[in-house]
């Protein structure tokens, strides 16, 4: 099984939209949160956030 059968979407999430998320900021889309939440998509966090 390759990565791209098991993923749909590489999503690159910069600092702002991950904190929306986790503290359900509602400037914050709801599909950007489903996106964020699909188990299907594969997440990536820059180093810079961390």
């Amino acid at each position: 099984m390759t990565l791209k059968t098991i993923c749909n979407m590489k999503i690159l999430l910069d600092t702002h939209i991950l904190l929306w998320h986790l503290t359900d900021n509602p400037k914050l889309d709801k599909t950007i949160s489903e996106q964020i939440e699909n188990p299907e998509n594969l997440l990536f966090l820059s180093m810079a956030s961390l």
